[in-house]
């Protein structure tokens, strides 16, 4: 009971300088939407991720680290064939 009565009291003094200005002409709709993009980024940070790293960078990203983890299975592959070739002599 004390707790809300004090949030009541902390939230009144901050809305009172705004119920003494006048009546302010609307924000521009560049500002309106602006700022409800900016509160969406920081609420949903998956809009963000998404905004950033849009699909085909995700494809090009994932075939990137997969030929780079598969390089070292395909040089060991193909020592391996070179060294079943007698007359090569690769140890």
């Amino acid at each position: 009971m004390i707790i809300d009565k004090f949030i009541e009291i902390i939230f009144g003094a901050i809305m009172l300088p705004f119920v003494l200005i006048p009546g302010l002409p609307p924000m521009p709709d560049a500002v309106t939407n602006g700022s409800a993009t900016i509160i969406g980024l920081i609420t949903d940070p998956a809009n963000l991720l998404t905004m950033i790293y849009t699909a085909p960078l995700l494809i090009a990203v994932v075939a990137i680290a997969l030929a780079i983890m598969s390089m070292e299975t395909a040089w060991f592959t193909v020592l391996w064939i070179l060294k079943k070739i007698p007359f090569i002599n690769i140890k």
